[in-house]
């Protein structure tokens, strides 16, 4: 028999593991919340990170970061580094039983078939547990892969442990609660504007740097060919969160239907576009050293060419929002 905490995943997009999570909580706690601004808020900025793998030069690569915390409304209730995992699965069963919000550190090496982890880097996070079922002889876990994004999936228990077992967090398992009487912050049409404000200077402050760089060490031992390819994802879907969140301004008289109309298209058009820019990242891998450079080269250009559009959409916007004056208030 499945046991569950009744927490269910927010399937909608997926931007990274800790956002999706809370947005996750949030809206199994806030029903509602599913279908409001809240849940698709453009409260993110573009930003260029470099990593430095052993042996390698810096990797650079364009990401878009969730600027707020759905923390807020939580503390922590409970922690725990119990060493010994049989002693640790018993009390993750018992905190999913009083339907606790779990969190358990895992190493994603060992945790599930096609990420970009599974058995190819040792990368230790929290997971979400949100049940197990002793039948089955498994758990179930927020995470995403590949093929099905975002979701609840199941994970065997054995497996499970070994996960666990290799991670080193001092804390092996928290749970958190909500903090009595937290509501979530509604998020306003003056919030959208400030955010989109934020994009474009995230946007400019690039300067003209490229968004991709990688040297012989990258390419021969394929250091960020899957990372790169996730974060390219991770923009992709936050495209998707702005097209819902242009359709929900529409509903509430934010937006005209020919300018939500407008929005939604230039996002479909963002989607297809890093779509692209992802399957042209993973070709750079089976070009030859000598073929490389212009190959990058012309990556950059196109990312560019997509920044510059998404920027062009938001200046729009804040336009807009200016000069119908658009609030709450009078939309409705």
């Amino acid at each position: 028999m499945k046991i569950t905490n009744g927490i269910k995943a927010f399937e909608d997009y997926w931007v990274e593991c800790q956002y999706s999570t809370d947005l996750s909580v949030l809206t199994s706690i806030y029903p509602h919340l599913k279908n409001e601004l809240f849940s698709f808020s453009n409260e993110y900025t573009y930003e260029l990170i470099g990593y430095t793998p052993k042996g390698s030069q810096k990797f650079y690569n364009v990401e878009a970061k969730p600027a707020r915390s759905l923390r807020d409304g939580f503390e922590t209730e409970y922690r725990s580094n119990i060493n010994d995992t049989e002693k640790l699965i018993k009390k993750i069963r018992q905190l999913v039983r009083r339907r606790k919000y779990v969190y358990v550190g895992i190493d994603l090496f060992y945790s599930l078939p096609n990420t970009i982890t599974w058995q190819k880097f040792h990368w230790q996070h929290y997971t979400f547990v949100t049940g197990y079922d002793r039948k089955k002889d498994e758990f179930y876990i927020l995470e995403s892969t590949f093929t099905e994004g975002f979701k609840e999936y199941a994970i065997p228990t054995e497996r499970f442990k070994q996960a666990i077992t290799s991670c080193d967090f001092e804390n092996k398992v928290f749970s958190n609660k909500l903090i009595k009487g937290y509501v979530p912050e509604e998020v306003t049409v003056e919030d959208i504007k400030r955010n989109a404000e934020n994009i474009v200077k995230s946007i400019e402050a690039r300067d003209g740097m490229p968004m991709y760089h990688m040297d012989d060490d990258d390419y021969e031992n394929r250091y960020f060919e899957e990372l790169g390819g996730q974060h390219l994802f991770i923009i992709m879907n936050q495209q998707m969160s702005n097209k819902r969140m242009f359709s929900i301004m529409n509903e509430k008289g934010y937006l005209s239907n020919d300018k939500a109309g407008e929005y939604e298209r230039t996002c479909e058009e963002l989607i297809r576009g890093w779509n692209a820019a992802k399957i042209s990242f993973f070709k750079l891998y089976s070009r030859s050293a000598d073929t490389r450079g212009g190959f990058i080269d012309a990556l950059n250009t196109y990312v560019e060419s997509l920044l510059a559009k998404e920027k062009d959409m938001w200046l729009d916007c804040i336009s807009y929002i200016e000069n119908h004056k658009v609030t709450a208030e009078n939309a409705a």
